[in-house]
């Protein structure tokens, strides 16, 4: 290959890579499925370790002292097949269920049903419920990273 069709090449790709619409590449990942079936799945995880958005321990939200749940509740609970170990929000599923990532003008918006029996969870277990914790921000920031490189590469 002679150095002039390589060099053309090579100025064709800088071209097209100097026209990528950085802002349009991202809101082009944020829409994507699997990137907010990512953030649901990271929230849930979050739920699971009984941690809320901030890296809070639900129990010490919810001014839980010594076990946060009633021996009933606990039994329940047991009897369901559901951890008790932490403040885990999972009983009957409808809030995990209910967490829902949406691609906005601005980013993504999460959100959830968090009435249950008429009252609203957040005023026990805070606002944070359905947010990224530092570590799964982590794990979503290297997601959209692997994105922009993949979508960069289909450039080439």
């Amino acid at each position: 290959m002679s150095l002039l069709i390589l060099m053309n090449s090579v100025e064709t790709l800088a071209k097209r890579i100097a026209n990528l619409d950085a802002y349009d590449l991202i809101r082009e990942i944020l829409r994507k499925p699997a990137t907010r079936s990512l953030i649901q799945t990271l929230i849930n995880e979050q739920l699971d370790q009984g941690e809320d958005g901030l890296g809070n321990d639900l129990a010490d939200v919810g001014n839980a002292t010594g076990d946060p749940y009633s021996p009933s509740y606990k039994k329940l609970k047991q009897s369901l097949g559901l951890q008790t170990s932490v403040v885990d929000l999972k009983l009957t599923g409808g809030l995990r269920r209910s967490i829902k990532a949406v691609a906005t003008i601005d980013g993504i918006e999460t959100g959830a049903d968090y009435i249950k029996d008429g009252d609203d969870i957040r005023d026990r277990w805070g606002q944070n419920l359905d947010r990224l914790n530092a570590e799964s921000f982590q794990i979503f920031t290297e997601f959209v990273q692997m994105e922009i490189v993949n979508k960069i590469r289909s450039f080439i």
